[in-house]
């Protein structure tokens, strides 16, 4: 027989382990072929297949593993490889826990273990297995121990059984503690910070927090709640800063697990590294959902990664369950407080007295503090009689007030309201009183119980009879009052209220107008030109303005009238426009005064323009000053480029006539006379100009002036003609003494030179006829032609005969032809070089005809303008005066070139007596249009 045959004869059976056994090469193992197993191994393998329990086998020094069907699927992944293995081999990962066990059994020491926890590698799963398992020392005959034998019975379901009811034993004893903890507290904070203190405690957590959802910014709120050995985190956060779907997450109701936060692979590492920072390394959060919405949730935070049990979940969510239920009672219970609270403050401060009658028990009633002061009752009282109220009520309205409440009672009406006047027992004072009340009844309707309120009604009821008065004179006010008086509704714009005063202005009566749509009807009587001015000011006063404007209605008669209207909101209690007032004046006499006013005003101000005269107003009290335009110019200023003022007036005044201008104001002020003076001003480009100013004071009833209006006219040109027409004057007087001696002189030359009657009549005919025509030439300029400087000096020269016949070769001309001269200028300076030619001709270079007279000009430019230089200069004159005769030469002709064309003409003159004759320079201004030479 073989050794397989021998083989089976001792291990029967067809199990997965014996055909295993029988099937393995034991050769390759310390064993040894099954035909040289020892008998007492024969006998435990044998023992052991046949077993119906896990069983399990280590012989031989090397413990080689062998086993029965039954522990199979406690192996689970180490079968079948686990056969003819060493234990060290088959359970390296549990090797370190087993080895002494191994060791003391292969001594022959037996050992029973119960419910011990088990980690085998192949079963996928990360949580250990339990075994309740015996080890037996196997001996050979010899009594040498060969090997162990160990029978396991798996206890992981009744380990874990009794592990998940221990864990809900205490699960349940903790939330029993936490609802006893939190039942006592009535603050929301309390509670919160109870709640999240005992479940940290309990579960060993670095950091509990209940965080409640913000929904209109997309934050949750975190209060004080607990930490221990972690920082505290307070405030508002946004969820996306700890997490891309964190809050779809909780408002999904799905549970935030993360266990270890730095191997969670949907964070960044932005958010990585801010919950490190607030000490977070694992996180578990437990939505709070109501009604579908998310309202808060739990966080447990550790500072190391940790591993989440089911429990320990469900232990979360219960405590986020009862700490949000928790938190909304304490706070509804404190709202209710609040509202309690705030309705005894309302019924104090709106004076609202609150009682409770009952009705079955003979109408006794309970009153409110308030009810017994708006009585006047004692503080001390807390219920009366139905007599006691009855007496209390005025006897005026005692019966009326008694019938209304037993008309309610009995009329199984559900409400009761009345008003009636009381005579309050404290101070004997009248008070009017408000009663309102809900009635309760029994299921056959009839009263019970009356809970209401009372209110003192005193003032409403003065004011409403205050009001009835106030109404009653506006009607009489209106119906007195020319002006039309009335209201519309600021909605519809129809009128509310309408005086007589209607009927008279627009000619309509006021039923027709208030008559279907009155606004439109008031619109079409408006003048059509005025009705978009009209209706703009209807809208200013709807959106809230106050407003007047005119305007123009044509009456049904065809008359046209102008309306002044003044328009105004009127608001309710909360500031509403609900109405517009207005007030409609008949403006037509006063347009027409006005409009005269306007004519009368500009018939004035144009007066004032064309006169060029500047006026003053001066309010002394309040120190301002009024200008015409004009009395801006007629001081060198700009139209508004000072403020007027005394001192800007002053300023203007010419040095040497400012002290005596300023005192004549004082004067005139002082005596109270009328201010008449005449000075000159000197304005900023040197320009001198002469005012008249003539004015007016006016003084309050103490004496003080308070007022000075004034005008002033610009004298200068009148100043000018006037030293023009003394000059004049003299020159004529003069002229006609020169004129007799230049006509002499023309004769006796004439004479001189005619050898007969006839020549002499020739010539002397010629030169008269000269002078003549420098005379007409001199009269041109009152017609204001220019004159050029040639054509003056020639006529001038001219007249003299000068130009004529021998006379001529003792002048030299030199200059421009076609020189203007301005013409204010001409006349004196004709006469100027009229007096140098008459004095040549008389007494000068051309007295005799040994002299030479040379005249040179030019024409310069300066910054102030074109100027024309004269130069007059007489040779050959014998006997010329010298010293002081010379200074006081020259008679009127020096002095109207020294002085006269300085003043008159802005000229700069020399005068000089030479050796052998005159030297006259005359520099003056010439128009600017020059003609091109």
């Amino acid at each position: 027989m073989d050794s397989e045959s021998v083989f089976r004869s001792w291990l029967p059976g067809d199990g997965e382990m014996a055909e295993r056994i029988r099937a393995f090469d034991w050769s390759q193992t310390s064993l040894g072929p099954i035909a040289e197993w020892s008998p007492t191994l024969r006998t435990v393998v044998g023992f052991m297949v046949a077993a119906r329990q896990p069983v399990f086998l280590g012989w031989g020094p090397e413990t080689v593993s062998l086993y029965n069907d039954c522990i199979v699927p406690i192996l689970g992944a180490k079968h079948p490889a686990s056969l003819g293995r060493s234990f060290r081999e088959v359970f390296a990962e549990v090797w370190t826990d087993y080895e002494p066990i191994v060791t003391r059994t292969m001594a022959g020491e037996a050992h029973y273990l119960e419910d011990q926890p088990v980690r085998l590698a192949g079963r996928g799963e990360d949580e250990p297995s339990y075994f309740t398992y015996s080890w037996t020392p196997l001996r050979e005959a010899s009594g040498e121990v060969a090997g162990f034998l160990s029978i396991a019975t798996e206890t992981t379901a009744k380990v874990l059984s009794l592990g998940m009811l221990r864990q809900s034993e205490r699960r349940q004893a903790f939330l029993l503690q936490l609802s006893d903890a939190i039942r006592a507290l009535g603050e929301a904070d309390e509670i919160r910070t109870t709640s999240t203190t005992m479940l940290g405690r309990h579960l060993g957590a670095n950091r509990v927090a209940y965080a409640e959802h913000r929904p209109k910014d997309a934050t949750f709120a975190v209060a004080p709640n607990f930490v221990d050995g972690t920082q505290e985190i307070v405030g508002e956060f946004r969820y996306e800063a700890y997490g891309p779907d964190i809050l779809d997450q909780l408002q999904s109701g799905r549970l935030r697990i993360q266990p270890d936060i730095q191997a969670d692979a949907t964070l960044d590492g932005t958010q990585k590294r801010r919950l490190a920072e607030a000490g977070v390394a694992a996180s578990l959060n437990v939505p709070v959902l109501k009604q579908g919405r998310l309202v808060a949730f739990l966080g447990v935070n550790y500072a190391s990664p940790h591993v989440f049990e089911p429990a320990e979940i469900e232990l979360v969510e219960e405590v986020a369950a009862r700490t949000w239920t928790a938190i909304e009672r304490a706070r509804a219970e404190a709202l209710l407080r609040q509202r309690e609270l705030d309705l005894a403050r309302v019924q104090r401060i709106g004076e609202v007295g609150g009682l409770d009658i009952d009705i079955a028990n003979g109408l006794r009633s309970k009153r409110s503090p308030e009810y017994l002061r708006l009585h006047g009752l004692s503080a001390t009282g807390s219920e009366e009689t139905h007599a006691q109220w009855r007496a209390r009520v005025h006897p005026d309205d005692r019966e009326a007030a008694e019938r209304t409440l037993f008309a309610a009672l009995e009329g199984g009406g559900s409400g009761y309201e009345s008003e009636y006047r009381i005579v309050r027992p404290s101070d004997g004072a009248i008070r009017w009183i408000h009663a309102r009340a809900d009635i309760e009844r029994d299921g056959n309707g009839r009263p019970t119980r009356l809970v209401g309120a009372h209110l003192d009604i005193t003032e409403q009821k003065e004011t409403q009879e205050a009001l009835r008065t106030s109404r009653e004179r506006l009607r009489q006010f209106g119906e007195a009052s020319t002006d039309v008086l009335w209201i519309r509704d600021a909605e519809t714009l129809q009128w509310t209220y309408l005086t007589p005063a209607f009927e008279t202005i627009y000619g309509i009566g006021r039923e027709a107008a208030l008559h279907g749509n009155d606004f439109r009807r008031w619109v079409e009587l408006v003048e059509p030109a005025d009705r978009g001015e009209a209706l703009a000011a209807i809208r200013r006063v709807r959106a809230g303005e106050r407003t007047s404007f005119d305007y123009r209605i044509r009456r049904p008669d065809g008359e046209v009238r102008w309306l002044r209207n003044t328009d105004f909101p009127i608001r309710d209690d909360y500031g509403v426009v609900t109405s517009i007032g207005g007030v409609g004046h008949d403006a037509t006499e006063l347009k027409r005064i006005e409009e005269a006013l306007r004519a009368s005003e500009e018939r004035l101000r144009s007066a004032v323009e064309v006169g060029r005269v500047g006026l003053w107003d001066w309010d002394m009290v309040a120190e301002r000053i009024h200008w015409s335009d004009e009395h801006f110019r007629m001081e060198g200023y700009a139209v508004g480029e000072v403020v007027p003022s005394y001192e800007a007036w002053a300023s203007r005044l010419h040095p040497d006539d400012r002290e005596a201008t300023e005192a004549a104001l004082r004067s005139a002020r002082d005596s109270r006379t009328e201010y008449v003076h005449e000075f000159r001003t000197l304005l900023p480009d040197g320009a001198i100009h002469w005012c008249a100013a003539r004015g007016k004071f006016f003084y309050d009833e103490e004496g003080r002036p308070i007022r000075m209006v004034g005008a002033m006219i610009d004298t200068t040109e009148k100043r000018e003609l006037l030293d023009r027409q003394m000059v004049l004057i003299h020159e004529v007087q003069h002229r006609t003494r020169n004129l007799i001696g230049v006509v002499r002189s023309l004769v006796e030359r004439t004479l001189e030179a005619s050898s007969s009657a006839d020549e002499f009549r020739t010539s002397i005919r010629d030169r008269l006829g000269a002078l003549s025509r420098v005379n007409g030439l001199l009269s041109r300029l009152e017609s204001g032609e220019k004159i050029t400087f040639d054509e003056l000096l020639r006529a001038e020269l001219s007249a003299h005969g000068l130009l004529q016949n021998g006379a001529a070769r003792q002048l030299t001309l030199e200059g421009p032809t076609g020189v203007r001269l301005r013409s204010t200028t001409v006349q004196t300076f004709a006469l100027a070089l009229h007096e140098l030619a008459t004095n040549a001709v008389k007494y000068g270079a051309l007295a005799s005809d040994v002299g030479h007279l040379t005249i040179r000009w030019q024409v310069r430019s300066e910054s102030g303008g074109r100027r024309l230089l004269v130069d007059w200069r007489e040779s050959g004159v014998p006997d010329m005066p010298t010293g002081d005769m010379a200074a006081k030469g020259g008679g009127f002709g020096r002095q109207l070139i020294e002085k006269a064309l300085p003043y008159q003409l802005k000229a700069r003159t020399s005068y000089v007596f030479g050796a052998d004759g005159i030297h006259c320079v005359i520099d003056m201004p010439v128009t600017a249009d020059q003609p091109k030479i």
